[in-house]
């Protein structure tokens, strides 16, 4: 059941109380001088050591090194038909992936990791960044066509923000080279402080953006304890099924409206530095705590925080000396970067603007907005069984069709289950796509059975549903 147009109207009203209510912030914290524009300009000429953000780049480039879809099964992919699983990413519109080889994955893939390291250590930090972040764009949308990953848009759009990065950098040899001679590293260089801020800001947005879309879309039906029930029965796709299914309602609304607050207030780092820490720090053990309850590991997330509060202020922190002080910068505001830097912000606001997330991996923008109001339907595990012509009945593992379990589950939901609007036109694909997938398994398999368990929002006990039956077809078959 959807929103009524009422409802619609206050969650959206919810959305701009929050914009006003950080515009307020922002005017008083300009105001106080007396004179708004003048403390804009002056704050724009700031400037901060280089190393505070060149120890969080070198940080947390090295630790994205490893961050690629497998090659040796997405090239195994490549091998079937992209409507096994939905299509919605920005190669998909571009570039028909029929022509991608698997060679064209492993260049990629190669000068995604020599760039990303050459960018780490200081090294043509723009063209290093700017190549990076191209190959990282056509692996994941490669990967999107036959599964699906979170949140790695951030990794795109941190890479163009160093594509732009202001003035001389330091390379990590610079460094080096200063502590041999004694020198503190915060005399190496500096950079605008603005630059630290359109850094940060991929993965402030993550979290603040994913408050603010849980308002317009869901609103007051976020916090009613039966949506966050029902998001943590849909993590069941990641092998932990069933936890916290016995949380007391009252907690569950209590952890609801806690998370949303959370969410909503990320964005207050801007305005009061000191918050930093404490938001990495809460941040860290979020997502250390859904993994551990969970399931999602959210790796790009994580290995992104020390973006909000860099490895050099904690080396600083913890030899308790000063926090590094910001210095009124002798040039003139680069105006032409400040627009580049604020247009790369802005942009990962399109699909909140659009109301669409259809072009993965750049643009995301579910982030668990959705709500329940009790009784529907939530996929916990697909199977597939086969029968062979000896009449032997035989479970699958959804590897054979070359998927993940969640992949799987997941496009046997919107196929034979969804009740979205966007997946109705999957009803006319399933006697199809059952034929589909039983011509990518053994000759000898002569039917194939799909069914489905899952959860009903209310009431957190597995159940069990057959979907569909097949029988082979003459046509080619795995052998």
């Amino acid at each position: 059941m959807g929103l009524s147009a009422a409802e619609k109207a206050l969650n959206i009203g919810l959305a701009l109380l929050v914009a006003a209510a950080y515009g307020g912030l922002l005017w008083w914290r300009l105001k106080r001088t007396g004179r708004p524009k003048a403390e804009l300009v002056r704050w724009l000429r700031l400037e901060e050591p280089a190393v505070i953000v060149d120890s969080a780049r070198l940080i947390v480039l090295l630790l994205w090194i490893t961050h690629l879809p497998p090659l040796a099964r997405l090239a195994a992919h490549l091998d079937h038909p992209v409507s096994l699983v939905d299509t919605r990413t920005i190669l998909y519109r571009f570039l028909d992936t029929s022509v991608v080889e698997p060679w064209h994955l492993y260049v990629a893939a190669w000068a995604y990791r020599v760039g990303i390291v050459a960018a780490a250590v200081g090294i043509q930090v723009r063209w290093s960044a700017f190549v990076a972040a191209i190959s990282y764009t056509f692996l994941w949308s490669t990967e999107y066509q036959y599964g699906h990953a979170g949140h790695n848009h951030i990794v795109v759009f941190v890479l163009l923000v160093l594509a732009l990065t202001p003035g001389r950098t330091v390379s990590i040899f610079g460094y080096v080279q200063s502590l041999i001679a004694g020198r503190d590293p915060a005399s190496v260089g500096t950079y605008p402080v603005y630059f630290r801020y359109a850094l940060m800001a991929p993965v402030v947005t993550a979290y603040f953006q994913a408050g603010i879309e849980k308002l317009i879309r869901s609103g007051p039906y976020w916090v009613n304890g039966l949506t966050l029930q029902g998001h943590i029965l849909s993590h069941s796709l990641y092998g932990k099924s069933e936890v916290l299914t016995s949380v007391p309602m009252s907690l569950l609304v209590a952890l609801s409206i806690l998370t949303l607050a959370w969410e909503v207030a990320f964005a207050l780092v801007y305005l009061f530095p000191w918050l930093r820490l404490p938001a990495a720090l809460s941040a860290a053990s979020f997502h250390i705590a859904m993994q551990m309850l969970l399931g999602p590991p959210f790796y790009v997330l994580r290995r992104s925080l020390f973006l909000l509060f860099s490895p050099y202020e904690l080396l600083r922190l913890f030899a308790r000396r000063p926090a590094l002080e910001m210095t009124d910068g002798a040039r003139a505001p680069n105006w032409v970067l400040i627009a580049a830097l604020a247009g790369v912000t802005a942009v990962q606001w399109v699909p909140t603007a659009l109301r669409a997330d259809k072009w993965y991996p750049v643009f995301n923008y579910v982030m668990f907005n959705g709500y329940y109001r009790g009784g529907e339907t939530i996929p916990g595990q697909g199977r597939a069984t086969v029968t062979t012509d000896d009449g032997h009945t035989k479970e699958l593992p959804p590897r054979t069709f070359q998927m993940s379990a969640a992949t799987f589950t997941e496009q046997l939901y919107i196929r034979y289950v969804s009740p979205h609007p966007r997946d109705r036109h999957y009803a006319s694909q399933r006697k199809q796509y059952c034929q589909r997938l039983l011509s990518m398994t053994p000759a000898s398999a002569r039917e194939m059975t799909l069914a489905l368990d899952y959860f009903v929002v209310g009431e957190p006990a597995l159940q069990s549903s057959e979907l569909t039956r097949c029988r082979r077809t003459p046509g080619p078959s795995r052998q």
